[in-house]
């Protein structure tokens, strides 16, 4: 059914039975989908999963759809399951073997981008956020450590609890750069093994349990090019607010009228905190017309 008209006078789009005024049932395709705020060149890959384009939020065993220019198809792999991780939109992956699988992905060369929103829960061994089946690359953490297997760099520290954004960005085979949290943490690292090319199944997770990732993931976007630094904080700052509520060193805050930095439930005008050194707490003194005086409360 393309468009139809109910006796009722209900129009109906995709559905011969509409019940409400306009219905539309399945995907909207038309125009950009997706955050129009971040970068679309090289995109390959798009799924979001706060997105109603990309998942409705109406059954847990929903498999996604790509929000990218390829409408890669999706299945779900054991018990992976659309969750609501305070309040955010996500897949669970429980570290049993939970993946998201990519049917046809294609890589047509060694310059690829793979970025991620993320959250683990438990880190036992190592825990797989991206597969190309051959496990080349094989991007995820060992331990704590952020790696991208078969090299044994350590990018970063990834800890439980909290939301983080990574991105693995190759130039080339021996040329590397990984981002975490919009800061480049390793520049043109010799990762020094051969990605691989062509048409495959891909793997967001993994299927093989020992390997399996455990936690949420929230948006994955793979391109075709390496991104620089502009992209990956073009995307960043695009989507940082969806997370900082939840992991506030990521963002500023706001509640109740007050702004927080490093807290999520700020006491004064401004809030700063960090895990080192006591809240710092701003308010503003109102000495003239222009509010132009500050005093801290410490």
């Amino acid at each position: 059914e393309r468009m139809r008209i109910d006796s009722s006078g209900n129009v109906g789009i995709g559905t011969a039975a509409p019940i409400a005024k306009l219905q539309v049932s399945g995907r909207i395709g038309a125009g950009e989908l997706g955050n129009s705020k971040v970068t679309r060149n090289g995109l390959n890959l798009y799924v979001d999963f706060n997105d109603k384009a990309c998942v409705s939020g109406t059954s847990s065993s929903e498999a996604p759809l790509d929000l990218g220019p390829n409408n890669y198809s999706m299945s779900l792999a054991d018990n992976a399951f659309f969750q609501y991780k305070d309040g955010i939109g996500t897949y669970r992956l429980d570290g049993n073997g939970d993946a998201i699988r990519i049917a046809n992905f294609l890589v047509a060369g060694n310059a690829n981008s793979y970025e991620f929103w993320f959250y683990a829960n438990i880190q036992s061994g190592w825990e797989t956020l991206w597969d190309s089946g051959t496990e080349k690359p094989l991007l995820g953490t060992s331990g704590s450590n952020l790696r991208a297997y078969p090299n044994s760099t350590s990018f970063a520290t990834i800890n439980t609890g909290k939301w983080y954004h990574v991105v693995w960005a190759f130039a080339s085979n021996s040329d590397l750069d990984v981002f975490v949290n919009g800061t480049r943490v390793t520049e043109a690292n010799n990762w020094g093994h051969t990605q691989r090319t062509g048409t495959f199944e891909a793997w967001i997770g993994e299927t093989i349990g020992a390997e399996a990732f455990n936690g949420w993931v929230s948006m994955v976007r793979a391109y075709s090019r390496q991104l620089t630094p502009a992209d990956v904080l073009q995307n960043y700052n695009a989507e940082v607010g969806t997370f900082a509520t939840v992991t506030p060193e990521l963002g500023i805050v706001q509640s109740g009228g007050n702004v927080g930095i490093g807290t999520i439930s700020p006491a004064k005008d401004l809030t700063i905190a960090s895990a080192t050194s006591p809240a710092l707490g701003f308010y503003s003194a109102y000495a003239d017309t222009n509010a132009r005086n500050w005093a801290i409360n410490t």
